[in-house]
């Protein structure tokens, strides 16, 4: 994997800074309005670059850009970097939106063609966010589809009465596809939730409601160099309903109690590779943690976490198409026992000699050493 810094440049387009629309870097004042009100020019002029310098800029109300599905019109909201919320001096380091909404900081209900790039959410001392970004389809068309996360840092603290009881989110994403994450820090209870069907459905735009058009209706998310940094109440990752969704690299910081990724309702080609595992507090439930049907699940990895279960089916839940391939130091390969069961199917798991675990040999599938 490549770390060679990415940039998306826009195609055309003017140039908008909310300074001009009375935004205050300081943090003192609401800038919300400011900061809108150069989002809503460059969706106006057809296109154009938000630039956001550095500064804090206190988010008294959701940004909002939505329903801007037209394949001739990009904007790009761009900061001088996500910065580090602990240091004072607002005007020299990083662009830092610090989010007291309430509810969701960046509303996304149908936005298209949108990159986000180098600038930091974070939940304001009022009133916090607990929504860091959502992304929701609102209609047939516009899908909010073809959006790019360029390193861009989230970070919400641990609220377990959150969202009705679900936890803080920094990344919701309700049927939005064709999304790429690259190099980003996402920090919540549950950092990311991909719903292709209608899991936690208080959770959504006030202002549109939610498109179901049945079925998987989310596909081709990608995630590149993202760290998954769970605060301690959820999964890192969560999927329902899903198609062609890839972890590439990355880290995962592993919480007691609770999977690094959750793949609910039926998936089909999820792929996590090479990631960076290591544990926050608490054990860990495992790595992967299946709850109902997957086919075609990539897994290669490996830890340094001692006894992490690499993949754990509950009752009722088919995997089939997998491939595992997961070193040392992981404890077990491949639970199907802990949660009454859950089938392995036409797979092939490798796994490191040194793991002292004799693994259940599943119909149609291949167990052997990678080594």
């Amino acid at each position: 994997m490549s770390l060679t810094k990415v940039t998306y440049s826009m195609i055309s387009g003017a140039v908008y800074n909310p300074l001009d629309y009375g935004a205050d870097p300081t943090g003192a004042a609401d800038s919300s309005p400011a900061i809108q009100a150069a989002i809503n020019a460059a969706i106006a002029a057809g296109g154009g670059e938000v630039f956001i310098p550095a500064g804090r800029y206190k988010l008294s109300s959701s940004l909002k850009i939505q329903n801007t599905y037209d394949d001739n019109v990009f904007i790009k909201i761009v900061g001088v970097g996500p910065g580090n919320p602990a240091v004072s001096a607002v005007d020299t380091y990083g662009t830092i939106l610090v989010a007291q909404t309430g509810y969701i900081a960046i509303d996304m209900a149908g936005g298209n063609n949108i990159t986000f790039e180098d600038f930091g959410i974070i939940a304001g001392p009022t009133n916090p966010s607990t929504v860091g970004i959502l992304m929701q389809r609102t209609q047939p068309a516009p899908y909010c589809a073809k959006n790019n996360f360029v390193r861009i840092a989230i970070g919400l603290p641990t609220n377990p009465s959150a969202n009705g009881g679900v936890g803080t989110i920094a990344v919701m994403n309700r049927r939005g596809e064709h999304h790429h994450h690259y190099d980003c820090w996402y920090y919540a209870d549950k950092c990311v939730v991909l719903a292709g069907s209608g899991q936690y459905p208080a959770i959504v735009s006030p202002d549109y409601p939610e498109y179901v058009i049945g079925g998987a209706t989310l596909s081709l998310n990608y995630f590149d160099n993202v760290a998954f940094l769970g605060a301690g109440y959820g999964n890192n990752m969560e999927v329902f309903s899903t198609f062609g969704i890839k972890v590439d690299g990355g880290y995962f910081l592993a919480q007691g109690g609770f999977a690094q990724v959750l793949l609910g309702t039926f998936n089909t080609q999820f792929t996590v590779v090479d990631p960076q595992i290591e544990i926050g507090t608490g054990v860990p439930l495992g790595f992967v943690r299946a709850i109902s049907n997957v086919k075609g699940l990539t897994i290669s990895a490996t830890t340094n976490i001692s006894n992490l279960t690499g993949l754990l089916t509950s009752t009722g839940a088919d995997v089939s198409g997998l491939n595992i391939k997961l070193g040392a130091s992981f404890g077990k390969v491949v639970d199907t026992t802990t949660e009454s069961g859950g089938g392995i199917y036409g797979s092939v798991i490798q796994y490191d000699s040194s793991l002292s675990q004799t693994v259940q040999r599943n119909q149609s599938s291949k167990f052997h050493d990678w080594q």
